[in-house]
This record gives C-alpha cells, structure tokens and sequence, in this order.
C-alpha cells in the first residue's frame, strides 16, 4: 500500500526511514501486545488487534485509523460445494448478512461490518473510517509483493542491516538537530538510504526497480535458492550503502 500511495522510490525512503525507526517483531501478534504493555509506542495493525490492545492496556493503548490510508480487509462467505444442509447454511448466510449478523461480527470478534454497526464500540470506527479508503489495487500488487517482500526483509528487516540503518539514521538526526544539517538534508539522506538498490545477482547487475520487482517475483517466491541468492545481494548491498552513507556523515562532525 506504501509503495502505491507514495510511488516506488519514494515508498522505499519511506519504508527504510520507518525500518530505522523501528525494531522488527516476528508477529503482528507481538508488534500488538508490545504496545498493550508500553514496550512500544506504536505498531501497525487491523482492527481487530488494535481493538484487543485497547482492552488489555485498560485504556492506555488505542486504535487510530490512519486518514487516507485504511486498508479494508474482505472476508467473504459461501457456501461448501455439495452441502447436504443447502437450506440451513442459505439461512445462515442470509441472517449474516442482514444488520443483526453484521452487529454480531462486530460485537463478538471486533469485524467491522458492511453497514454501520449501530449500538456496538464500532460505531464510532465505522463513522472515522468508511470514506476513508485508499484505493489499494490488488492486481498490481500480486505482480511484485513478493519480490518487495524478501527485498525488505533483506535490506530494512535483516537485523545486521537494520542495526546500521539505525545508526545511520541517529547520526543523521543528531547532525540535524545541531544544526549541521537542514531538513532538506535531512531529507535527502532520506532519499539516498531508501533510494532502490543496485544488486549483482547471477552475474547481472540492476536497479530494483518495480520492472525488475515483477520480473522476478514469480521465482522468488517458488525458488528457494534464488531466493536466499537475492536476499543475500540486496543485504551485502544495502550494508554497502549504509556504511558509505555513514562515512559521510560522520565526516560532518
């Protein structure tokens, strides 16, 4: 959604500059209950997660629908080919869908509902978030999201180069905040740390561009060594860059 909303380039300074903000879960599940005990200041996370953290924090945590940028997860419902009980799962569809089914979701498991959830703690969300769409396109993205993926999990997620970003990312605050460096500047490094990587895989280097995302997507996701192959050229990359980064900085005082 990042990507889509900000462009490719700009998405990756964005998604590198939240990597330096931030340390790496290994779940949605641990990202949520870090920020119900105060670990955290702030994860993302569906509703549902957010909801429970509200509830196991007594009130200290809570849910904030991002303006612009809600994503709405679809849960579907059908019926199982050759159902002996076609009458009874019909009936069970038809009273899910009207409004007492859709208050139910939203009372029992926390699903915001098709219509407004009248009379439940979701009523409120509902009013926040239901002009409040981006206009994610699925379609596109199954075209990269995997490459995207193993790409950020190598490049921002892997812990040895996510521990420099952070220190890279400290040295540039700290020049700014001193005044050696302006917030244009600021920006740029920015720019320059999350900027697409230039990778040597298979003797053939490139730009991770979002044209070389799509046209190698299908083959990270299903071959496992080249995926380990272009995980490790996108790490051995961004260190690079990272440590080139930091030298100059560091030269600034």
């Amino acid at each position: 959604m990042i990507l889509q909303k900000y462009g490719w380039d700009e998405g990756w300074a964005l998604l590198t500059v939240i990597g330096a903000l931030s340390y790496i879960v290994e779940s949605s599940e641990k990202a949520r209950d870090d920020v119900a005990l105060g670990v955290s200041g702030l994860a993302p996370t569906v509703l549902v997660y957010g909801i429970r953290a509200e509830e196991a924090s007594g009130g200290k945590a809570r849910f904030v629908a991002a303006r612009g940028e809600i994503l709405p997860d679809i849960s579907p419902v059908a019926l199982a080919r050759n159902t002996p009980n076609e009458r009874a799962a019909l009936a069970f569809v038809k009273w899910l869908l009207s409004p007492e089914g859709q208050r139910a979701l939203a009372e029992l498991f926390y699903y915001l509902p098709y219509v407004k959830p009248e009379g439940t703690e979701l009523e409120e969300v509902y009013d926040k978030v239901k002009d409040n769409i981006f206009n994610y396109d699925p379609e596109d993205a199954t075209r990269w999201e995997r490459a995207a993926l193993y790409y950020f999990e190598a490049a921002i997620g892997d812990p040895d180069a996510n521990t420099l970003l952070k220190k890279v990312w400290v040295k540039a605050v700290e020049l700014h905040a001193k005044g050696v460096i302006g917030w244009d500047e600021l920006r740029s490094v920015a720019m320059r740390l999350g900027s697409p990587l230039i990778i040597t895989l298979e003797g053939r280097t490139a730009v991770f561009t979002k044209d070389y995302a799509v046209e190698i997507n299908k083959r990270v996701a299903e071959d496992a060594a080249f995926r380990s192959a272009f995980m490790s050229a996108v790490k051995k990359a961004a260190l690079e860059r990272y440590n080139y980064v930091l030298g100059e900085l560091e030269a600034r005082g």
